[in-house]
């Protein structure tokens, strides 16, 4: 995702986008998106290739099963590997976080 536009790919879903927080307060559902680190490949003190992560954080107030797909076709269309975590019930903000690792 290190060579793609995450606001770009993830724009279709017509939801806020924004990086570590909702561009659109108050507004849900919507997605952010950050960086998680790097697998590097390297030898001799020389970092040859560079294998950026990151995760996308899908917020809705009710399971929307839909949308999941929607956004996990996208991906999937920019042949992107990425794994799905265990939804996520945040109380205090009364919404689901559903993460997805890039």
């Amino acid at each position: 995702m290190d060579k793609i536009n995450p606001v770009k790919l993830l724009k279709p879903l017509g939801k806020p986008v924004g990086y570590f927080v909702n561009p659109e307060p108050g507004i849900v559902p919507f997605i952010v998106y950050y960086g998680a680190g790097s697998n590097n490949f390297k030898a001799d003190n020389i970092v040859y290739d560079k294998e950026a992560h990151w995760n996308i954080e899908l917020y809705v107030r009710n399971k929307d099963v839909a949308l999941e797909e929607r956004l996990e076709n996208l991906l999937d269309e920019a042949e992107i590997v990425w794994e799905k975590g265990s939804d996520i019930y945040i109380d205090t903000e009364k919404v689901f976080m559903i993460p997805y690792y890039i």
